[in-house]
């Protein structure tokens, strides 16, 4: 075969397959767009069940109470609050969060994804932090449902 005719049959096979794309989704090519607030902010998808604590977890952010995390948190969590990294029992944790909280005067949070990695056992939640003083971006880790490190620092 020349390479006139396997370019005009190679056209012709993506041309088909756009046809057929094309009037499988009704015209509507955009079927897999996410679905959005009445602002046209997306909104990120949920994360499994297995994971359904974290809508308290996004609470407990947005109300700026670390106590509320408390059955959330791993024995031992490893917090790292702008340039300070520790790993901490789960109750200084929460102490160190609430300090952190009262002093920012915390006034929201956004959850911009989630996912999950390690075969599902293991998940994630990336968000900003709104504060009086500033926006952080934060990184909460889930392994078997218990957080287990949180991460807040400057965008």
């Amino acid at each position: 075969m020349n390479m006139r005719k396997t370019i005009t049959l190679v056209l012709g096979l993506l041309l088909g397959l756009a046809a057929v794309y094309y009037f499988t989704t009704n015209g509507n090519l955009e079927v897999d767009k996410p679905p959005t607030t009445d602002q046209g902010t997306t909104i990120p998808p949920s994360i499994p069940d297995s994971y359904g604590q974290s809508d308290e977890v996004v609470n407990s952010f947005k109300k700026g109470n670390a106590d509320q995390l408390i059955p959330f948190l791993a024995e031992e969590v490893e917090l790292i609050l702008l340039e300070e990294e520790d790993i901490l029992p789960s109750e200084e944790a929460k102490v160190q969060l609430n300090r952190f909280f009262t002093n920012q005067q915390t006034t929201g949070f956004d959850v911009k994804h989630r996912g999950q990695s390690g075969g599902g056992a293991n998940s994630y939640m990336i968000g900003n932090l709104r504060t009086s003083k500033n926006t952080y971006r934060t990184y909460i880790t889930f392994n078997n449902e218990k957080i287990v490190e949180i991460r807040i620092e400057e965008e």
